[in-house]
């Protein structure tokens, strides 16, 4: 889905960000997140699915955006998730805020 559009032509809810994954400093792919809640993982039931086999749990964390907050949930109990390089459980999101999931990077971008 194009970045600019603001409303997906698919499952019509809105588009409040971006995760932008990055290796070695560049960008990779850009997963676009919904209005209420992305679940981020390897598993076929993910909004933002991604590889496994580098650290990433099936269903591994979550990505809520009620309003205009977002807040970043682990949800397997052996997951990696650090928010600008903090090992954390849960953690509220602004834009430009660094995550690692798993072994992967990713910049948290929204609207």
């Amino acid at each position: 889905m194009d970045p600019s559009w603001k409303v997906c032509p698919v499952c019509i809810a809105p588009v409040v960000g971006w995760l932008v994954w990055h290796r070695n400093g560049i960008p990779r792919q850009v997963f676009t997140l919904h209005e209420g809640r992305s679940v981020i993982g390897c598993g076929v039931d993910c909004e933002v699915r991604l590889r496994g086999g580098e650290g990433i749990a099936r269903q591994h964390a979550q990505v809520i955006f009620s309003g205009s907050v977002a807040r970043i949930t682990k949800l397997a109990e052996t997951a990696c998730l650090t928010v600008n390089f903090e090992e954390t459980a849960s953690s509220p999101l602004i834009d430009g805020d660094l995550l690692k999931i798993g072994e992967e990077d990713f910049k948290f971008k929204c609207l």
